[in-house]
């Protein structure tokens, strides 16, 4: 869905506001209407919003990960160095 591609392509850290995603349908007019033909504004607002905030949740926990994959290397590297 275009609205997907369009919220993993932003680089916030917060969820995005209403003014971005009124700015995103009025770049994309052919959606704006067929999304606001099935759904009222308020509803599609708060679905891209949630939609928004799972993305964060899920590169917040992939960023976990990362960081703790980095920390048992780190402590597996000083582990093996005070073992030998």
């Amino acid at each position: 869905m275009p609205v997907y591609k369009w919220l993993e392509s932003l680089d916030l850290d917060s969820l995005v506001g209403a003014k971005a995603i009124e700015a995103w349908l009025d770049g994309n007019p052919c959606l704006r209407e067929e999304l606001l033909k099935e759904h009222t504004r308020q509803h599609l607002f708060r679905y891209v919003q949630k939609c928004h905030n799972n993305l964060l949740k899920k590169k917040k926990k992939q960023a976990l990960k990362v960081a703790m994959v980095r920390y048992v290397t780190v402590f597996r590297f000083i582990f093996n160095i005070f073992m030998l």
